[in-house]
């Protein structure tokens, strides 16, 4: 957007967010709602309006912007997309295999402990992580699950970033798990790979 001279910095700011907050409408689209704000506020300004009565009367950039957004969408059809895609679901499910994971090395039992009785009679018992260990075996037990869980968190923006990285410290985390807490975790490492290699939605 270029500035327009004798245009206010207040004007010009407002401008600037409205055009921030509907980067995702297509170029064409966007610029024309655009010229016809810069209209409007020129119109106004050479009316003799005051700038704060102008925008107030336009309302917040926000406001404009949803509204530019939602016109669009009723226009062409489109609805928002949804939360719960394809990708969405693969990460869900990598969620869940990997609190199943962790669920199942914290209560299964996975050490043995032998004692002698007065007798002189072996026993042997099996012990869990957790029986072992204390609650402190819950803080690595936690970190697949936060893992997993990162791209589930994460804005639109920043999503494909975060799916991938997720899914190459859940392959690291489980192949060094491999050699203390055991085989639990190599199907959510797989799945989230899957989640991150799938596109995200598509934008207009």
């Amino acid at each position: 957007m270029t500035e327009t001279p004798g245009r206010s910095d207040a004007m010009a700011a407002w401008l600037r967010e409205v055009e921030r907050m509907t980067r995702e409408l297509p170029s064409p689209y966007r610029d024309e709602v655009l010229a016809g704000l810069q209209e409007h506020l020129d119109d106004a300004r050479d009316a003799g309006v005051d700038e704060g009565a102008a925008l107030a009367r336009l309302g917040a950039a926000s406001e404009v912007a949803a509204d530019a957004v939602r016109q669009y969408r009723q226009g062409t059809g489109e609805a928002r997309p949804s939360y719960l895609t394809a990708k969405r679901w693969v990460q869900i499910i990598a969620l869940v295999l990997a609190a199943a994971g962790s669920l199942a090395a914290a209560l299964l039992p996975s050490y043995t402990r032998a004692t002698v009785t007065s007798e002189g009679l072996e026993s042997i018992t099996s012990l869990t992580l957790l029986e072992v260990n204390g609650p402190t075996a819950l803080i690595p037990l936690a970190i697949p699950v936060l893992l997993a869980a990162l791209p589930l968190f994460t804005p639109r923006r920043g999503w494909q970033a975060a799916s991938v990285v997720s899914a190459v410290l859940l392959v690291l985390f489980t192949a060094v798990a491999m050699f203390s807490l055991g085989t639990f975790y190599p199907p959510a490492a797989i799945v989230a790979i899957v989640g991150a290699c799938l596109p995200t939605a598509r934008r207009a």
